[in-house]
Order: structure tokens, then sequence, then C-alpha cells
């Protein structure tokens, strides 16, 4: 268990829309018309990769999963993304032979029967309600009912069965095989995280110094990828915490969760309370070590069992709004001066928390050290997209590849 603030310093990662094919699980189960010629053989080739056939029931497939989950307009544009993509489907699976990341365990398998189940399962929950039935055990129990009609009709119509199914969701244990191993080529260098330091630095730095009040909001609020500097509009509204936290067992934090996931908050509030009491004399040591003039250093390590603070060694950032435990915030904001400490334990879910005003934030930019696995972190979500379509470009430069017009 570990006091830390949780920020979220990703960015999303855009897929290219005609290299999807990782993400694909959730088109297969959605409801759709039918696409491209009626009465067409559904093993008619619609594209050959590398000599090897790509069949119009999968094209099927895929372009009704397109249109209804991604919402792409029926026509020649979203054909020709179907047919990309399928080819680049079957590329992975080449590459899963060549390779050997093709074979199935029988922990994949048995995730893989469970998808199949849950696929069906769902589709008939969806025809039931498009039927407008009540009972969501018609189709199961009623063989002439509206919505076994339109079941029939749409597995009929868009080739589906549980071969297909099964099919599809073990490409997606293959694919997943291959991307992982691709991606172990990417890497994001010290240099990359350098250029990307000193690049956002004085962007930052700029801000501060046009719109003071702006960049102290920015900044409190995470508005940046990374903070790598620090506005002086920040001093005054913003405090460096330090903290002796006296923890409740992890056990009975366990309990506390699980009572709560049951709703049973009275058992939730009765388990905390017996954890706080049985934690308090040590927390109150703390203070009467405090108020005996011990190093509130000295008190971190001995008494504190925040894991946080190591990596935190100045403290943490703590501001109004701040994603810290109200009780935390509160205590920290009514601390006046540097130096100040709490006069008694303070409550939270976690514990016990005895607070420091440690100092204030030192304006500048942040230190590279401190900051670095954050931007490496925000360069690899960015880059490894584009890692991964290049790859995938590379294979299809590489291959023979044939379209027929259909």
């Amino acid at each position: 268990m570990c006091f830390c603030e949780m920020r979220d310093e990703y960015g999303e990662v855009c897929m290219n829309k005609f290299k999807i094919a990782i993400i694909l699980v959730v088109c297969f189960v959605a409801v759709a018309v039918m696409a491209g010629c009626s009465g067409a053989d559904p093993e008619m080739t619609v594209a050959t990769v590398n000599g090897t056939a790509i069949p119009y029931r999968s094209y099927v497939e895929l372009y009704n999963g397109l249109m209804s989950t991604y919402g792409y307009e029926d026509g020649e544009e979203l054909k020709d993304i179907t047919i990309e993509e399928l080819v680049v489907q079957e590329l992975l699976l080449q590459y899963a032979q060549e390779n050997g990341l093709d074979a199935i365990s029988d922990e994949e398998q048995l995730q893989i029967d469970e998808s199949v189940v849950v696929y069906f399962d769902t589709l008939k929950s969806q025809m039931v309600e498009e039927a407008g039935a009540q009972d969501s055990g018609n189709i199961y129990m009623n063989p002439t009912s509206e919505a076994q009609k339109m079941y029939d009709d749409y597995i009929k119509e868009n080739y589906i069965t549980e071969e297909s199914v099964r099919e599809h969701y073990t490409k997606q244990v293959i694919f997943g095989k291959v991307r992982n191993e691709i991606m172990e080529g990417f890497s994001v260098t010290d240099e990359e995280v350098q250029a990307y330091y000193d690049e956002n630095v004085a962007i930052q730095e700029l801000a501060a110094q046009s719109d003071p009040d702006l960049a102290a909001e920015t900044y409190l609020s995470g508005g940046y990828d990374v903070s790598l500097y620090v506005p002086e509009s920040v001093q005054g509204k913003a405090k460096m915490i330090k903290h002796v936290l006296v923890e409740i067992s992890d056990e009975e934090y366990m309990q506390i969760l699980a009572a709560q996931q049951e709703a049973d908050y009275e058992l939730a509030d009765q388990i905390q309370q017996e954890a706080l009491e049985a934690v308090y004399p040590r927390a109150q040591e703390v203070i009467e070590k405090l108020n005996g003039g011990e190093d509130f250093d000295t008190l971190i390590a001995e008494y504190n069992d925040d894991p946080g603070m190591e990596s935190n060694p100045d403290g943490y950032l703590v501001y109004e709004g701040s994603s810290f435990v109200e009780s935390f915030v509160e205590e920290a904001m009514r601390l006046e001066n540097v130096g100040d400490t709490s006069t008694a334990p303070v409550e939270s879910f976690y514990g016990y928390h005895i607070l420091q005003y440690a100092s204030d934030p030192a304006a500048g930019p942040v230190p590279l050290d401190d900051v670095s696995d954050s931007i490496k972190t925000v360069l690899a979500s960015q880059n490894q997209s584009v890692f991964w379509q290049n790859a995938l470009q590379a294979m299809q430069d590489r291959a023979d590849i044939v379209n027929y017009e259909f």
C-alpha cells in the first residue's frame, strides 16, 4: 500500500485506423447490416498475401464490425480499409508461423473457449433486446420467437459459425504475441529524453513568464504531460509537505475494501475504526517525540510506512484540490509557516498522518533526474505507435499482395 499522488502522465496512443488488428475484438460482437454482395460465395477470394487467400466471409465480418463500432460509412472507402486490414492480419499470422508464435497453450485455449461462449451469449441478448422481448430466456426456450429468427438470419447472412468465432479469438491471442515480440525492439534513448526535456523546459518557462497566473494554474492542475518548470507564481499556492504515515495493516486494508465491495459499509467502518485504534498509540508517539524536539526526518526514517516518501525526499507538492485524501490536504493547508508540523495525528483511510510544511516549491527547471522516468513514459506512449506502424509497413513492402475485384 503506497500513499502517493497518482497522476496520469501518459498520452493516448493514436492507432492508425488502417492498422488496428490488435483491437478488433469489440468489432466482432457488433450487430450490423450485411455488407457487400448478397448471396456471394463466402469462400470467394478477395485478396492473397504471399499466395494465401483471404475469403469473402472474413471481409464481411470485419467490414460490418468497422462500420458499426467505429462509425465508418458504407462504401468504397470502408471496403479499401477492410481489405488493407485483412492483409495486415494475414501478415501477422504468417509472421507468427515463421517465428513459432502460433502455438496456443492450454490456458490460452481455455480463455478462447470462454470468449466464444460470451460472444454468442452477447449476440443472443442483443437480438432479444432488438426484438423487444421481456424474457431474456426466450431465445433459448422458444425456437419460433422473433429474437431466434433474427439471430438465425444474422449468423447466416454474416457467415458466423462457432468455428469462425473461435478462429477470430485465436487470432487475437496470436496477434498479441506478435506485437509483443516486435515491440521488444522499441526503446526510448537518453538523447530523446534530453531533447524532450530541453524543448519543453523552454516552452514551460516562456509560458510562466508570459502569463504567471495561467502558468500556475496549468502546473497545479497537471496540465502538462510532464511538469518541467515550476513558475514563481506557484509559491503561496502550494507547499512541499513531508509526512509520517502510520498505516493500518495490509490485511485490515483488504478486509475494508472487501466489505465495501459487498456494500457492507457498516462492517467496513467497524474494521477501519478498530484498525485505527490499534495504530493510534504509535502515531501519538510520533507527536510526543516531535514535541520533545526530535528531527522530523529522523522520525520519517523510524516510523513512516509510506514508501512514496523515499522517491519524494523533498515532500509532496500539495495544494487546494490536489489528489491526496481530503484530510491530508486540509491539514497541509492549515500549516502556516515552513517548519510547522501537525499537533495531532490526522486520520485517513490509510491510517494516521503527521505532516510537516517542509518548504515552498523551488521556482525554475525541475532537475532532469527527477523527471526522466516520466519523460520516458510519455515518449514511449507517443512513439510506440509509430514504431509499430513502421514494422507493419515494412511487412507489407516485402509481401506479395494481390487484391481482387468483387
